[in-house]
């Protein structure tokens, strides 16, 4: 996700990631206790707020997204519009993991 797509979805990936108090805590306890891992338990737990919150976008906000997809550089794969914005579901759910990454080793009370 580069500087530009993070911009727009900040609100929106900060909205994903503290929807459920309970899930963003396991979710960390689960890279406090595994470490790196390529899939934790709990990023499931993201995934349908993710694809909410992707729908709930307003129109301008899609486009800005879609463009962003088809300008990137390197190129991305060739998708629909709606594939695209599926696949903006899924780098949120990767950027709460991220966050979660850093906030479990900055936290002192478990």
């Amino acid at each position: 996700m580069n500087r530009n797509e993070k911009r727009i979805l900040r609100t929106a990936i900060k909205a994903v990631a503290h929807h459920n108090s309970n899930a963003w805590w396991e979710l960390k306890r689960q890279i406090f206790d595994a470490g790196y891992q390529p899939n934790y338990p709990m990023k499931g737990a993201f995934d349908g707020p993710a694809g909410r919150v992707i729908s709930g976008q307003s129109d301008a906000v899609k486009e800005a997204l879609i463009n962003e997809w088809k300008k990137a550089k390197p190129p991305r794969a060739d998708l629909s519009d709606s594939e695209i914005l599926a696949a903006y579901a899924r780098l949120i759910v990767e950027e709460v993991v991220k966050r979660a990454q850093v906030a479990a080793y900055k936290t002192e009370n478990w």
